[in-house]
């Protein structure tokens, strides 16, 4: 279970690191048939299915941000001697992302919003012109 959700913007997400791509899930796996990539931040694992859109937008640098979850697990490690010992790890699990595409159309729409709210909204005002020049606003 996840202790704390990690959200990543900007440079940060672009501190994510590929590691290797299109690994067989285990046939025991609900998955299985399926494969994923491997990618890395502040040194810790984390996996995406290797057709997902995260990974279309990244191969891509197309990714604006990324949402983490931080979670730990215990890990049982022999030792050469067959001595086994319990560490506490941390881990990440994906769970969302936000393309730059879809940040820009967010901006364009927000941008649109804010000069219907500025504009007088009587229906004497508000003329069919205006509504398509309020639409067609540049980002």
């Amino acid at each position: 279970m996840a202790d704390n959700v990690l959200k990543l913007a900007g440079e940060q997400a672009d501190e994510i690191t590929l590691v290797d791509r299109d690994n067989a899930y285990k046939s025991t796996s609900k998955k299985a048939g399926k494969q994923y990539n491997r990618y890395r931040y502040n040194g810790i694992i984390f996996t995406v299915d290797s057709d997902s859109d995260f990974t279309k937008s990244f191969d891509n640098s197309s990714v604006s941000s990324v949402k983490l979850l931080q979670g730990k697990r215990t890990v049982v490690v022999t030792d050469d001697k067959g001595k086994e010992t319990e560490h506490v790890v941390d881990t990440l699990q994906f769970d969302s992302f936000v393309s730059f595409d879809r940040e820009m159309n967010r901006a364009k729409h927000n941008m649109q919003m804010d000069v219907i709210k500025s504009a007088s909204t009587s229906s004497e005002n508000m003329t069919p012109e205006l509504m398509q020049a309020i639409l067609a606003i540049p980002v």
